[in-house]
């Protein structure tokens, strides 16, 4: 089974990071991972491709206000509504709950970038689990 994964975010190094680390599930997981990584909001947003999990930045600096992880939420589940959509942010959690809160249909979970200590990993393993059941019971 294929899981399709994006990650949209204007760090570099975070796409490298999150790419490596989710590719690395692949074996614990028993799953084939494709991850597509995007360091343009604008390049996201402008691909037909359809992902199963979409990890989002949350704000993009060099970018609009417009353009952001919340609108890219919402544009990502309208393509695909069951897309699991995780969003991150540098800031901590209590400064954006309420605005993520306003768009909860569109994001699935919210956490810090911070990779050390935090359980991105461990809920986009329990999101892969969920498509992986979703796509068997299809069969």
């Amino acid at each position: 089974m294929l899981i399709n994964i994006a990650v949209v975010d204007d760090s570099d190094s975070f796409l490298k990071v999150m790419s490596v680390l989710l590719r690395n599930l692949e074996g614990e997981l028993g799953v084939s991972i494709n991850v597509d990584t995007y360091l343009s909001p604008l390049k996201y947003k402008l691909s037909d491709a359809i992902y199963d999990i979409v990890v989002l930045d949350c704000i993009f600096k060099s970018y609009p206000v417009n353009i952001n992880g919340l609108n890219l939420a919402s544009f990502t589940k309208s393509k695909k509504p069951t897309t699991k959509v995780v969003l991150t942010s540098e800031f901590a959690q209590q400064e954006f709950l309420s605005l993520i809160n306003e768009y909860s249909s569109s994001v699935d979970f919210y956490t810090t970038k911070k990779l050390d200590g935090n359980n991105i990993v461990e809920v986009i393993k329990d999101f892969i689990a969920e498509v992986r059941l979703r796509n068997e019971s299809l069969i």
